[in-house]
This record gives C-alpha cells, structure tokens and sequence, in this order.
C-alpha cells in the first residue's frame, strides 16, 4: 500500500516542461550539443543493464541533471513501479520527464497500466499517458509476453494519441487524421547475449481549425514523431562485453495559417549509433571505450526554408576503478564532427569542421547494492572556464 502513497505523491507533483520553448534551429552550431548528453552525461552502462533488467519486475527511480550551458540543464526522470495484485492482476506505472536540448520537443510521460493475466506468462493491459491538458491524454491497449522472472520480456502497445481532442481542446481543432501508432518494448536475455529494444511508430495526427473565434489564424496542423532504439550486448567473459546500438529520431511538423507568410514545414532526423567494449585492467578497475557516430538531417521550408546536415563521431575511453562501496572515473572524450548550413533564399550560410574535446573526472558512492550516486565534473579542454557538471542517481527497490 504504501506504493501507491508513493505514486499518488508524484502524480501531484508540479511539472513545468514546456512542449515548444526554443526555435528548431537555435541549437544546430553547438560543437558539444551530443558529446554532452550521448557521452558526458550518459548513464554508466551497468546502471543501464540493471534498468532494462528490472522494467518490467521491479520498482525503480533514476534522475539525471547535467549542464549544457550558461543557462540550460539537461534532465532525465524515470519512476517505474511494478506491483503484484494477485490473481494474475499487475499494476505499472512509468513516469517520465526529460529535456535533452537536441530533440524538438521535451518528452514527458506518466502511464499507468494494468495488466491481467489471460494464458500462462501472457498479459493484457489496458493503460493510459495522464497529462494536465485533457486533450493530450493518450490509451494503449497492449500484449505482454514474460518470462517466470519478468526479466525477458515483449510488450507490444495499440496506441491512440490524443483521444479526447475533438471534445477537449480549446481551440475549435477538428481531428483528419487519428494518431493511432504501435509502442514496444522488449528484452531478451541468452547465455552470452542481451537483446534490448524500444520505440514507437505513429501515423500522427492531421487537425483542421475552421472556428474563426477559437483560431482566428489557424487554418491545419499535422505532426508526427517516430523513434526507435535497439541494442545487442555479447557477453565475452564474466567482467567484459561488447554492446552495439542503434537509435532513430524522426520528427515532422507543419502548421498552415491564414496569412501564407506564416506557414511552414519541418523535418528532423537523427541516427545514432555506438559501439561500446568494457573490459577489465587490473584488480577493481576496467576500461570503457566508446565510439558514437551521429547523422542529422533537418529541413524547413515555407516561412523559413534551408537545409542543415550534420555528421559527427564521438571517440571516448572512461577509465574506472573500484574500492568498497566507491568508484573513482576519468574520462576523455571527443567531437570530429563538421556540419552544413544553407538557407535558401538569404545568404546566412554556414559550414564548420572541428574537433573538440572533454576531460571528465566523477566518483560514484553506493549506498547498497542497490542504490547509487555519482557526482561528476568535465572540463572543455581548450577552454580555461568550468565545463559542466553532472549528477546521477539510482534506486531499485
């Protein structure tokens, strides 16, 4: 019971993440805008193993604050609750928040589920994403496939976005295209392998705005965000394995007003992909070595029209060393990266190819097998001001 003390806690609590609080193109010639979230501030990877692990079992809370400039930090929340009723019923939630700077649109969940058992380890769930705004509430209908443990896992979701629009939003906005789409979730655990994977495709939504008093400049809004993720971890030896991944972002939006001058479309997409070998040095320590590589293609056109391409490759080796119930890391990392502006109807083109590089340094304080923090500084190498700190925390329970 007191669980769900707990969960009725953080559902009340206050949350101001705007959905669209900077231009799409405010970001594109920050040298770091990756190497801080993807590398600096990424969780470490046993942290990452024990999450995925427990998604679907356990109960858990990880935060993450990192600085990415004079004035912006990075956040990442996640709470997830797994809760046995009995007589097959589970409940779940996942709440979520999280500001990365180089996505277009802050990401904020929190879901609640239930699940009843219908044959053996096979689930149904019923779930819905609770925002504020009535409007934006989303439902799931899902399937979930588990193993005796809940440690191996496929979750497949039927999703329908923004369910209540038509009868909710404020706007006089009529739906021409539902949101439907499908969410996943999975994980596959071998004797020397791991198979984690998640994302979401969605048809998006299409709105019309015909009421001149609730939009007097409105006229069609379409968007749609589709993101995928996958990785494959092989087991070399009890203390050493390799892990790949693949992440796909796809961001569209477009808006039509009564004054053409306003009108725009724009695309986004990002690929990233890293490969990851952890193995052990000496007696308590170990070597991470890292390589990112990041693609990014994003368009506009109508009210601002240009083309922006990106590519970038990330080299890291974080060096870490364990005593009882502490760890002490050092890092180096880098940016190769080069990327190309051209706006198509002004002469505010751009193109940089450049390297840059971070020294970090952190210490990690286990207050149970199960519970951890870490403290971390990094430091911009050719720059002699402060580069950024970091705080990470993680609880299962």
């Amino acid at each position: 019971m007191k669980h769900f003390f707990f969960i009725l806690i953080v559902l009340l609590l206050p949350v101001s993440i705007g959905a669209e609080n900077w231009k799409y193109d405010q970001v594109y010639q920050e040298e770091l805008l990756y190497l801080h979230t993807l590398v600096n501030y990424d969780y470490d990877p046993d942290w990452k193993q024990s999450w995925e692990k427990e998604l679907l079992k356990g109960k858990g809370v990880r935060f993450n604050f990192g600085s990415v400039s004079a004035k912006k930090l990075l956040h990442h929340e996640d709470v997830v609750i797994n809760h046995d009723l009995g007589e097959g019923w589970w409940f779940r939630t996942h709440i979520s928040w999280e500001y990365s700077r180089y996505k277009d649109i802050d990401g904020s969940a929190r879901y609640l589920e239930f699940q009843k058992k219908i044959l053996h380890n096979l689930f149904a769930g019923i779930s819905a994403d609770v925002h504020a705004n009535k409007e934006e509430i989303d439902g799931t209908f899902s399937l979930l496939a588990v193993n005796q443990t809940r440690e191996s896992y496929c979750q497949l979701h039927f999703c329908w976005d923004d369910l209540v629009y038509d009868r909710r939003n404020l706007d006089g906005g009529t739906t021409a295209r539902q949101p439907f789409g499908v969410k996943w979730l999975g994980r596959y655990e071998g004797n020397k392998w791991i198979i984690y994977t998640s994302g979401k495709l969605s048809a998006g939504f299409r709105r019309n705005y015909t009421d001149r008093n609730k939009s007097p400049d409105r006229i069609r809004h379409n968007q749609k965000i589709n993101r995928a993720h996958g990785k494959l971890t092989v087991l070399l030896t009890e203390k050493s394995r390799i892990e790949s991944e693949i992440t796909l972002y796809d961001f569209q939006k477009s808006e039509q007003f009564l004054h053409a001058p306003g009108d725009y479309r724009y695309a986004n997409r990002i690929l990233h992909c890293a490969v990851r070998y952890i193995l052990p040095v000496m007696a308590g320590s170990r070597l991470d070595c890292e390589l990112h590589y990041v693609n990014q293609d994003a368009d506009a056109a109508g009210a601002r029209q240009y083309r922006y391409r990106r590519d970038e490759m990330m080299p890291a080796v974080f060096f870490r060393h364990s005593f009882s119930g502490h760890t002490v890391k050092a890092g180096y990392l880098g940016s190769f990266y080069g990327w190309e502006y051209d706006e198509l109807l002004a002469q505010n083109d751009y193109d940089r190819n450049d390297y840059a590089d971070k020294l970090t340094v952190g210490w990690t304080y286990d207050f149970s097998r199960r519970a951890s923090i870490l403290l971390s500084v990094s430091h911009v190498v050719r720059f002699d001001s402060f580069g950024g700190g970091n705080v990470q925390y993680m609880m299962m329970f």
